[in-house]
């Protein structure tokens, strides 16, 4: 558990300027379409206790779809170094 709450999510891809604009809309549709079909990529992960005691097993849940997929574009068009 502790693990996992070190563990940064993923928020997005860096295409790099350059591909056709076919070619870059078809790559954003294409994560677009993984992205809704995969609502665990849009949730909240929420920590949970069994008891109040400090030695308690803890568990890890998944909200899914908290944020919507479209208020947050996966992909960015940016320059190469």
């Amino acid at each position: 558990v502790d693990m996992i709450k070190r563990c940064v999510s993923v928020e997005g891809l860096n295409l790099s300027t350059g591909w056709t604009p076919q070619a870059t809309q078809a790559f954003q549709l294409a994560i677009e379409a993984v992205v809704r079909k995969n609502p665990i990529l849009t949730g909240k992960i929420i920590e949970k206790k069994s008891s109040p005691w400090p030695w308690s097993r803890r568990e890890l849940h998944i909200i899914p779809n908290v944020y919507p997929p479209g208020s947050h574009s996966f992909v960015s068009v940016v320059e190469p170094p």
